[in-house]
């Protein structure tokens, strides 16, 4: 069961054409925003934009930071935004405990995103909630990814990957989806090969660590100060 500190610090996000998930995180007593790289891929590290959050049904201007871009070779980017977004909810970043093969969630929308809630969460749509088993790392040139056993569907990328440590209630957030392995398949019509391919999702989702980037806005501190609850 989801806890009210993953669904509250999640948000619908849109930048330009690109509709996904973006989630907040406390770092030092600062506030920031989390999501895919690829959803806010025109902007560079230190400059300022003004990115959409749907609230109330309809989407807002949110006026942020660009405080921190993963390599490109990885899908993850932190946002400071100029007011507090969330309850400071305790849901600390870090990878620390997972287990190989272990029970993840990920948090994010799509069309089907559930309605009528929006009076629990401050106005705020619910996320959909989706569940898989933690397949395993891969590190390669300081780049880790955590691959899941799972489905992701479009609309999710950007969203929290959370857990619990075995031995605890407690949610911790991991990884920031990217996306999903796809294999090329080939098209045949009438039994014949065509020069056509589809990607086929083949139910490993992708996500990102931002472990690097907690470190850099610990160092270079730019989120919104935290109001105490």
């Amino acid at each position: 069961m989801i806890t009210s500190n993953v669904i509250h610090r999640t948000f619908r996000l849109k930048w330009g054409d690109g509709l996904g998930t973006c989630f907040t995180i406390d770092v030092e007593g600062r506030q920031y925003l989390v999501t895919a790289r690829h959803l806010v891929r025109d902007l560079g590290e230190g400059t300022t934009a003004r990115i959409e959050l749907f609230h109330e049904g309809e989407w807002k201007w949110a006026n942020v930071h660009v405080a921190w871009l993963s390599d490109p070779r990885a899908d993850a980017a932190i946002l400071a935004a100029e007011v507090q977004l969330s309850p400071n909810l305790n849901l600390e970043p870090n990878t620390r405990d997972m287990v190989l093969g272990q029970q993840v969630y990920f948090c994010g929308f799509t069309d089907l995103a559930p309605q009528g809630l929006e009076d629990i969460n401050r106005g705020f749509p619910v996320p959909l909630v989706r569940q898989g088993i933690l397949a395993g790392w891969v590190n390669e040139g300081g780049i880790e990814t955590l691959v899941i056993d799972g489905h992701n569907i479009q609309g999710f990328s950007g969203g929290p990957v959370v857990f619990q440590p075995p031995g605890t209630r407690d949610f911790r957030v991991a990884g920031v989806v990217a996306g999903y392995h796809a294999l090329r398949r080939p098209v045949f019509l009438d039994g014949n090969k065509t020069d056509y391919y589809v990607k086929d999702n083949v139910g490993l989702v992708v996500a990102h660590s931002f472990e690097a980037g907690v470190q850099h806005v610990t160092a270079n501190p730019t989120g919104f100060e935290i109001v105490k609850d």
